[in-house]
């Protein structure tokens, strides 16, 4: 019973209990429903999991006491609520596997399906490496008893245990999430370290998330030979993405260069810093479409206006896939997909190799457009209790309903009015409420001119309150409507969302294009501001700089020379 006392403490709310237990009372403390997700939160960063219980089973069809069952795990890693999470940081979980020639390596985020893997050979490259993933959680293997290893490391360490998991099962798990029969085509059959690592990582997403993660269908082999290597060190003394003082991304790198105007195009370019290119055929393609972007301002603003419009499209993607979405994100997927043709077009025409690639790669959407168009209500609510999602003419059976249910709201209206001119009372009223339903009120200076087939129904402080055989045989038309009304609507969003999921690849594609996109506009409107000049790239290993300038320095010591 210890939950109660120290979730009380963390969220400042009121211990209070409830009945015994061998002669103790039993802890209790509680918050209201709506609000939720800002306790759950709370929680969570407080190094807490939370795990999230909910009906499922109707409860009018049960008999006794409502089936309840845990229908997922909150972690630091897993915490998708849009509104309490940094949109321009990833949610990492990582893990880990040893073996006698080195280590696994494997992370994925969960709000946007990313999932990568490798191996490593040296223990401090290992250290080096998580660090710079920065995951909000490190899965390790109780065989492998790292955990002493990893005291001096700052995160948030979950070892899953030899009864749990079994890491020879890895490589199984991971073509069983990816859905495929052989590993060979994502190049890492053969990385038996690093599929024990992965397929932990997905052991722990089906137990947290209480089943597949739908959206996480392919994974990305990497080694750091492909990147430049930077180790913890040189990350800080170099102040990347914090400083070293404050430890705030204000005074550091990415805070100059960031000028990114999506979520996707801000963690995008996190990865470029943290991974800088080292072959100089991808540097001079990326060099090439940031020299035109800043040379065409009318054109980088044209691309800028559109990307303003574009929403969290990676993580909409994997709410939608999950089944932890709303109309609402229907709708900001539909807002966002429109604007993709303009980028489409404006970019398609370019001497950039890089940026014509990334046009004529990106798909647009149209199909899952004119599905949201044609079904989903502009404004529609953000939570689908009471309806109100789909349109009218989208379905047959719902058109019926919705108009049996206005007509039995116009005939309330004229049954007010006759029973008013039929008793002579004008203050007469009728109203509904959810524990009475539809009533007629009549005040208290008026009952004597109630007639004998109105039958009382509630007494108030001024009033009385009666019904009618007429008026609730209507009322049961009514409500009979409103509820098949409402669970239809239920019912058809749930198939619209599970169509749109099922296109969650072609979204996730669409999703990194437009954060390559953003990022290199970025880039571009940074060297345009600043006069920044494209540099030369050359094969030997000279590094010639003439009248350099510090980009963190001259941008907080505008006024001073800095040299």
């Amino acid at each position: 019973f210890e939950d109660a006392a120290v979730a009380a403490k963390i969220l400042g709310i009121t211990l209070t209990s409830r009945g015994e237990f061998q002669g103790d009372p039993v802890p209790m403390c509680g918050v209201p429903h709506h609000a939720a997700k800002s306790y759950i939160v709370k929680l969570v960063k407080s190094g807490l999991k939370v795990a999230i219980c909910e009906q499922v089973e109707d409860p009018k069809a049960s008999k006794g006491i409502v089936k309840r069952e845990v229908v997922r795990v909150v972690t630091s890693g897993s915490l998708l609520e849009e509104d309490e999470i940094d949109t321009k940081e990833n949610l990492y979980i990582a893990a880990i596997a040893a073996g006698k020639e080195g280590y696994g390596l494997a992370y994925a985020d969960l709000s946007t399906g990313e999932f990568k893997i490798t191996e490593i050979t040296e223990w401090d490259t290992l250290l080096d490496e998580i660090g710079r993933i920065g995951p909000r959680e490190l899965l390790v293997l109780e065989r492998d008893g790292l955990e002493a290893a990893l005291s001096s490391v700052s995160l948030h360490i979950e070892v899953l245990g030899n009864d749990d998991y079994v890491p020879s099962t890895g490589a199984d798990l991971v073509k069983e999430q990816l859905g495929v029969s052989s590993l060979e085509g994502f190049g890492c059959a053969s990385m038996s370290r690093g599929l024990e690592a992965a397929g932990a990582l997905v052991y722990y997403l089906k137990e947290i998330q209480k089943g597949s993660p739908a959206h996480i269908k392919e994974i990305s082999v990497y080694h750091l030979g492909q990147s430049m290597f930077l180790d913890e060190a040189t990350r800080t003394h170099l102040e990347l993405l914090k400083t070293m003082r404050r430890g705030t991304q204000k005074g550091s790198l990415i805070y100059v260069l960031d000028k990114t105007l999506t979520p996707m195009g801000a963690r995008l370019l996190r990865k470029w810093i943290s991974y800088p290119l080292l072959e100089p055929d991808p540097i001079e393609e990326r060099l090439s479409a940031v020299s035109f972007l800043k040379d065409s301002p009318l054109l980088r603003q044209d691309i800028r206006d559109e990307l303003k419009d574009i929403y969290d499209l990676e993580r909409l993607n994997s709410r939608i896939a999950l089944g932890r979405t709303n109309p609402r994100d229907l709708i900001a997927l539909k807002i966002s997909a429109k604007r993709l043709p303009i980028v489409k077009t404006l970019i398609s025409e370019t001497p950039s190799t890089l940026l014509s690639h990334l046009s004529s790669s990106l798909d647009c959407l149209e199909d899952i457009v004119a599905l949201i168009e044609e079904a989903i209500k502009d404004d529609a609510p953000s939570v689908m209790k009471e309806g109100g999602i789909i349109k009218e003419g989208y379905n047959k059976d719902l058109d019926r309903l919705i108009e049996l249910s206005r007509g039995g709201k116009a005939w309330i209206a004229r049954f007010g009015a006759q029973e008013q001119e039929r008793t002579g009372i004008s203050s007469l009223k009728v109203g509904y409420n959810k524990v009475f339903g539809y009533y007629i009120e009549v005040s208290k200076p008026n009952l004597h001119l109630v007639p004998d087939y109105y039958i009382r129904k509630q007494t108030l402080a001024n009033a009385e309150r009666f019904i009618t055989p007429e008026l609730k045989d209507v009322e049961e038309e009514i409500l009979g409507a409103e509820q098949k009304r409402i669970a239809l609507e239920h019912q058809l969003f749930e198939q619209i969302r599970r169509k749109v999921a099922s296109e969650h690849q072609r979204i996730k594609a669409t999703a990194e294009i437009i954060a390559q996109i953003d990022t290199l506009c970025s880039l571009a409107e940074v060297a345009a501001l600043n006069s920044y000049v494209r540099p030369r790239i050359g094969n030997d290993l000279q590094i010639t700089i003439l009248e350099g300038r510090h980009p963190v320095v001259e941008q907080t010591a505008k006024d001073e020379q800095f040299v």
